[in-house]
């Protein structure tokens, strides 16, 4: 890999949805790693390595691992779709990409790396935020909620 940045490693997770970009993936072993579907420590370990976590997404419904890598404290770049734009307050707690604008992300990535400070401060606020959506708190809410119709 070269550019700006040649010691970049991405770690790409999940399931393959194209052919191209499964190819395109596998073709470079030494900066792109492929996790496949990730769980419990294996994940754990991925989010360690990764201060930013990017969710080129067209559509997500709520956008869990997203909240997932918050909580880690991950500057997070994602599209500006469905739930994502509820969890993440642009150039607040993350970075919000138009979805299918690859210039965008690069952009944002960039602006992440050639910036660090900004990054850890998006992850910390990251942080913070992720904490209402933990299933504790959330449970309490719900209790509480319940409490006030009953």
């Amino acid at each position: 890999m070269t550019g700006k940045y040649p010691d970049i490693h991405l770690y790409s997770g999940g399931i393959f949805e194209d052919n191209d970009l499964q190819k395109r993936i596998l073709s470079d072993p030494e900066h792109i790693s492929f996790a496949g579907w990730l769980s419990g420590e294996e994940k754990e370990k991925i989010f360690r390595k990764c201060p930013v976590f990017v969710l080129p997404s067209y559509f997500e419904g709520f956008g869990l691992s997203a909240v997932e890598a918050m909580a880690r404290g991950c500057a997070v770049i994602a599209s500006d779709v469905g739930g994502l734009a509820e969890i993440i307050q642009d150039d607040q707690n993350g970075i919000l990409v138009p979805p299918g604008n690859s210039d965008a992300i690069r952009q944002a990535i960039d602006t992440l790396f050639s910036h660090p400070e900004k990054a850890a401060e998006l992850g910390r606020n990251a942080a913070r935020d992720a904490e209402k959506y933990d299933i504790q708190a959330m449970l309490e809410n719900i209790v509480t909620i319940y409490g006030k119709v009953s």
